[in-house]
């Protein structure tokens, strides 16, 4: 006794091969690189922007102890042009602050003037020498104490 032979359905060759005479579809470019792409280009935009504008100065204000100081807030200075307000912070600091320029944004203003602006009075800090990891200078935001009369005299 044979076994039977089982036959498998032809399939439909209209769905495999187009009839003659009908234009024969390509497959269009994938899409993948442009999406891909778009995707390179605006995580490099984002990179770019958190590099150049992050925050290189942090500003903080004296506790009244002799080295104690409590965080105001941080800022972005530009190396080419080298001066900010710290009276832009919600809280003005008064008194005695403790500049920290990290090391980086430093070693690029070696050697220049910071000028440090607040109210109506300006306060210049030429930038020394920074370690490795940054600099830290202090200044006194108390107005100097204008002459009198009589000490003119």
């Amino acid at each position: 006794i044979e076994p039977e032979a089982t036959q498998e359905p032809e399939p439909d060759r209209s769905i495999i091969e187009p009839e003659p005479g009908e234009p024969v579809k390509e497959p269009g470019p994938s899409p993948l690189p442009w999406i891909f792409g778009g995707i390179a280009i605006i995580s490099a935009g984002l990179l770019l922007y958190a590099f150049l504008l992050r925050k290189n100065i942090t500003v903080y204000e004296s506790t009244g102890d002799e080295n104690e100081f409590d965080k105001i807030g941080s800022l972005h200075l530009d190396p080419r042009k080298p001066d900010f307000r710290v009276d832009r912070f919600r809280k003005i600091p008064e008194g005695l602050i403790a500049v920290e320029i990290d090391g980086a944004t430093a070693r690029r203003l070696f050697g220049k003037t910071l000028s440090i602006h607040h109210y109506n009075h300006t306060l210049q800090h030429t930038v020394g020498a920074a370690n490795a990891s940054s600099y830290w200078f202090k200044l006194d935001l108390a107005p100097a104490a204008e002459p009198t009369q009589e000490a003119m005299s």
